[in-house]
């Protein structure tokens, strides 16, 4: 069975499963979840409202007569009732407050973009690093490419490659092209940027730029 040639300034490459295209190893992913900073004050507000539900429901049934007991709430009512301002509640209100804004900055700033959106009629997601091995994987793949290294922020991707006895402004074309392929399938697509180190071998002198 004959193969369909490589196009010219590629190398003809078997995909493998680290390279295959975003929506393929996209499907299997979840959604991304918030990071810890947020997640540790929401699951501690939750334990304590849901802790206060029980106390109040378990209450309401021994007032209305239906369980045998005394209410819980009752000491604790009774307790406020008796405290008498003293020195100790000032700092303790200072740094409650305090922990009470470091929640709220905590839950409304930006959360760093784990996960890419993907998309398509299924929604999936790619990891923010998988994003880097797929552009580097593409950037490799042109000839000419020696190294590359790339820098993959949301909306954006950085490619910095070493080519050798190539025309820098073709190899620029080449591997912006084909990343820009590669990575068609996330949404939105980043832009890429490429800048290209040229090392004549023959010489052995580099022409950076």
């Amino acid at each position: 069975m004959s193969t369909a040639a490589p196009t010219r300034g590629e190398r003809h490459t078997e995909a493998l499963p680290s390279q295959a295209a975003p929506q393929q190893r996209a499907r299997t992913l979840g959604p991304a979840l918030g990071g810890l900073p947020a997640v540790v004050p929401a699951v501690l507000v939750m334990l304590l409202l849901t802790a206060l539900a029980v106390v109040l429901i378990r209450d309401t049934v021994v007032l209305a007569g239906w369980a045998s007991g005394q209410p819980w709430s009752t000491p604790v009512l009774e307790w406020f009732r008796a405290v008498q301002p003293a020195d100790w509640m000032l700092p303790v209100g200072v740094v409650l407050v305090l922990v009470g804004l470091w929640c709220l900055v905590q839950a409304l700033r930006r959360r760093p973009r784990r996960f890419l959106a993907v998309g398509g009629p299924v929604r999936a997601w790619l990891p923010a690093q998988d994003v880097d091995r797929l552009a580097r994987s593409a950037a490799q793949s042109i000839d000419g490419v020696l190294d590359a290294r790339v820098s993959a922020r949301p909306g954006r991707v950085s490619v910095k490659v070493r080519g050798a006895d190539r025309d820098k402004g073709e190899l620029r074309d080449d591997v912006t092209r084909a990343v820009t392929e590669q990575l068609e399938g996330l949404d939105p697509q980043p832009s890429v940027s490429v800048s290209v180190r040229s090392t004549r071998q023959s010489g052995g002198q580099e022409d950076v730029s």
